[in-house]
């Protein structure tokens, strides 16, 4: 999709790989792919590189969805991350998977576990730590003593993927995933769009209400857009010629 990498790969498909990136026992880099990230991606060659060398990417917004479809890949649906994790979290016991909370301001991951146990009852957390350091390298230490089978990162775009494509040889964990705000929704800090909101793919509408100082970041939604529809018509014209 305009030179930047996303899997055709269905929710179910997604947690199966999961499972068999565990089994192997080496690392593991799962991008969950939004609009944002796209156009960043489509201007950075670093980005595009991570995308590319990662294991998994998934279509974590209905846009992506959208965008690839238009120019010709058949997404079957949305994958995204905060779906995954809940999932992880639901099938950690049985599964023996422990999950790792790495993001958010301090205190919202630590409270994201709390409302994960609240929903499912008995899960693995091996533990969380926030997203506010200093050195990139200070959760490190922390994050490989718990010894995690699954780290979630929450440090925001780009910033999680570049981490998780730097130090996830020296933390040693199976699957490493961005997830962007997740934790923010879990913990209640702010709520996720209503079911229909999300089906008819206005859940940027529903984030723009809560945080009004995400406005001018939403621009990139019709950048975005247009984008699509440039290459689209593009291959349209070189066709006919």
């Amino acid at each position: 999709m305009m030179g930047v990498r996303v899997d055709q790969v269905r929710f179910a498909e997604a947690m199966d790989l999961i499972g068999e990136y565990i089994q192997e026992g080496t690392t593991h880099q799962i991008v969950t792919l939004g609009v944002e990230m796209a156009m960043l991606a489509y201007r950075d060659p670093e980005l595009r590189r991570i995308l590319r060398n990662a294991d998994l990417v998934t279509p974590d917004s209905i846009g992506v969805v959208w965008g690839a479809r238009n120019l010709g890949s058949r997404l079957p649906e949305r994958v995204c991350g905060v779906d995954i994790l809940g999932e992880v979290a639901r099938v950690s016991v049985e599964r023996k998977w422990p999950f790792f909370l790495l993001g958010g301001a301090p205190g919202v991951a630590e409270k994201a576990v709390e409302k994960l146990r609240e929903r499912w009852g008995d899960i693995l957390p091996a533990g969380a730590h926030h997203g506010y350091f200093q050195n990139p390298e200070q959760p490190i230490s922390v994050i490989t003593q718990a010894a995690p089978k699954i780290l979630f990162v929450g440090l925001g775009v780009p910033m999680q993927e570049n981490w998780i494509a730097r130090y996830k040889d020296q933390l040693g964990v199976p699957v490493l995933i961005g997830v962007g705000g997740s934790f923010d929704v879990i913990s209640g800090r702010l709520s996720r769009a209503p079911s229909w909101m999300i089906k008819l793919g206005i859940e940027w509408l529903y984030r723009l209400i809560q945080e009004p100082g995400r406005a001018k970041r939403m621009l990139v939604l019709p950048h975005f857009a247009l984008k699509i529809l440039w290459h689209k018509w593009g291959r349209s014209l070189r066709r006919i010629s």
